[in-house]
């Protein structure tokens, strides 16, 4: 899906992948919080902060088992994605809401387990 918000040329995909690993490693604790300010809005970096932790820092890049993405408004998108974590192997879900109403995409609610 090549969705862009106006006045820039990141796809609705390429930021749910980026933020999704973001989120899984402020999970993990190896980012932190403040390094997530640009893509999540405050209430969504205080969730994560609050979250207890998935495991050890993440050494390697997750790996992407599946990702859905779904418009349920104007420049608003739900994805899901499924990661297999290294290097225990562990799969883990991470759900996303994304905004592009300001005008570049914006993570305004996090899940992830």
């Amino acid at each position: 899906m090549t969705v862009t918000t106006p006045g820039t040329e990141v796809s609705i995909n390429a930021f749910a992948k980026q933020a999704t690993l973001m989120a899984v490693e402020m999970a993990a604790g190896s980012r932190p919080c403040r390094s997530l300010s640009r893509t999540f809005c405050a209430t969504a970096q205080h969730r994560l902060s609050v979250r207890t932790l998935i495991g050890p820092a993440i050494g390697q890049p997750a790996s992407f088992l599946s990702l859905r993405i779904i418009l349920v408004g104007e420049l608003t998108y739900e994805s899901v994605a499924l990661l297999e974590l290294r290097p225990d192997g562990r799969v883990r879900f991470v759900a996303l809401r994304i905004s592009g109403a300001t005008g570049q995409w914006q993570v305004t609610a996090v899940d992830v387990g």
